[in-house]
């Protein structure tokens, strides 16, 4: 299952690298298929139950997500409603990243989600 998590990481973060539009919504879902894809527990936001480890790749995938939401906001040619609600949904899978991260004691984790 970490493998799993990490492998859709990986690649998501390999998308970003890319910087245009159509390699950002492949790195958005690499992180939901990394997120969706976890065991139950993972899925029942259970985290204090996941091995440190995996719970790590579940964080970064959270903040993958959140970063990918981030980089599809188009300020030209996106109403301003639109925009607010990509930058709500990018923040809440920030936060759910800090939340797994601290969860599982990673605190360097923590702070890059924060930034």
């Amino acid at each position: 299952m970490e493998l799993n998590v990490e492998l859709w990481c990986r690649l998501g973060r390999l998308a970003v690298n890319v910087q245009t539009n159509a390699m950002y919504k492949v790195a958005l879902y690499c992180a939901d298929v990394a997120i969706k894809n976890g065991d139950s527990k993972a899925k029942q936001r259970k985290f204090n139950q996941i091995p440190t480890t995996r719970s790590r790749w579940y964080s970064v995938a959270e903040a993958l997500y959140g970063e990918a939401l981030y980089l599809l906001l188009d300020k030209e040619k996106q109403e301003k409603e639109s925009q607010d609600k990509l930058l709500h949904v990018s923040t809440a899978h920030f936060v759910q990243s800090c939340h797994i991260a601290s969860v599982a004691g990673i605190s360097y984790l923590v702070l890059e989600s924060a930034k």
